[in-house]
């Protein structure tokens, strides 16, 4: 399954904790994390996600799956219609106007 919403977000706030703690660090230091540039957010991405016991955990990834799956039944419960209540999340999101409001 790929990463979906929730998933991508505790990645960004795992990188940012990253960057938080190692912000003492020279710049030239390899164990520093850095959002300076495009090229060291994935760097710094690819060295948090690529590593066994780092985020997101096994656990959060089936506790996400187990949400999508439950929200698939609330779905087709409607009919395949939007549900107000699913669309529920916090964070920057982008509204288009006119865009998915008839479901």
């Amino acid at each position: 399954m790929p990463l979906d919403n929730s998933l991508n977000a505790d990645i960004q706030y795992s990188l940012s904790l990253h960057c938080a703690i190692t912000a003492f660090l020279d710049n030239n230091d390899e164990r520093k994390f850095s959002m300076r540039t495009p090229l060291t957010i994935v760097q710094g991405i690819g060295r948090i996600y690529g590593k066994e016991g780092n985020v997101p955990s096994s656990k959060r990834i089936m506790q996400d799956c187990d949400l999508a799956l439950c929200a698939f039944g609330v779905v087709y419960d409607h009919g395949g219609r939007m549900v107000l209540a699913l669309e529920n999340r916090s964070g920057h999101q982008n509204y288009a106007a006119g865009r998915n409001t008839k479901g």
